[in-house]
């Protein structure tokens, strides 16, 4: 069963419409943040995972930014 920090990161990379994406990249960091502050050493690698998708997610957090400071200058 995937956790809700799982869900929410692939709610964000599913996401097509930028204008939901960066609330779904802002949901996707909390919900990380928050687990990472719950954890444990017990987890079984799940540190790894939580920092790996920490890592995704932000990088689609640039990616979103760098398109919508591109679209705005095409529009204006």
């Amino acid at each position: 069963m995937r956790n809700s920090w799982q869900h929410a990161i692939q709610a964000a990379m599913d996401e097509g419409d930028l204008n939901r994406l960066e609330l779904k990249i802002q949901q996707a960091e909390v919900a990380i943040f928050q687990r990472i502050d719950a954890f444990s050493s017990a987890h079984d690698g799940e540190d790894q995972a939580l920092f790996e998708a920490l890592r995704k997610i932000r990088g689609l957090a640039s990616f979103c930014r760098e398109t919508l400071i591109l679209a705005t200058k095409i529009v204006a």
